[in-house]
């Protein structure tokens, strides 16, 4: 957990995150998660992993990753960070010119964190997936609105976006 804790922080302080330390890191925390047999440490340790590879391009590695953490969280029951990874696995599908497929994560990430007892920073990141979405389809005027408005939700919820997401 200390390994994960430490590559989301590196992760989330710089616009360049030190990527090779975070892998570093991450390798270390899932092997000895595995060992352990940490089911959630494990899942936490694929979802960033596949968000960081994401950053790097590896779509198909990073769509693999997210979508094993994935399947541990909604067999769980964790709204929060299914939300969060499912705007994660979006911005995949983004990349990748799905974007059938992304319109639906997103939507799907929104509904959870709208249906959800307290505001959390899940409907940021589904808006944010959505903004770069409709930039994606070249939609310039929505992907404004969209950026927009998960730029207020963060601020209402006192959410710093993480310098890495402002692409």
């Amino acid at each position: 957990s200390a390994l994960y804790q430490l590559a989301q922080v590196l992760f989330g302080l710089e616009e360049h995150p030190p990527v090779q330390r975070i892998h570093a890191l991450l390798h270390d925390g899932l092997q000895l998660a595995e060992e352990m047999g940490d089911r959630r440490v494990v899942a936490s340790m694929q979802g960033l992993m596949g968000w960081v590879l994401l950053g790097q391009g590896e779509l198909a590695k990073a769509q693999a990753l997210v979508e094993q953490c994935l399947r541990f969280y909604k067999e769980g029951g964790d709204r929060q960070i299914t939300g969060h990874y499912l705007a994660v696995l979006g911005e995949i599908m983004t990349e990748q010119g799905n974007y059938t497929a992304a319109q639906t994560l997103f939507e799907e990430s929104m509904d959870i964190g709208r249906n959800m007892s307290e505001r959390t920073v899940t409907v940021a990141s589904a808006l944010v997936g959505m903004a770069k979405l409709a930039l994606a389809r070249e939609n310039y005027a929505q992907a404004a609105r969209l950026g927009g408005a998960a730029e207020r939700w963060r601020e209402e919820i006192h959410a710093a976006m993480m310098p890495g997401q402002r692409s």
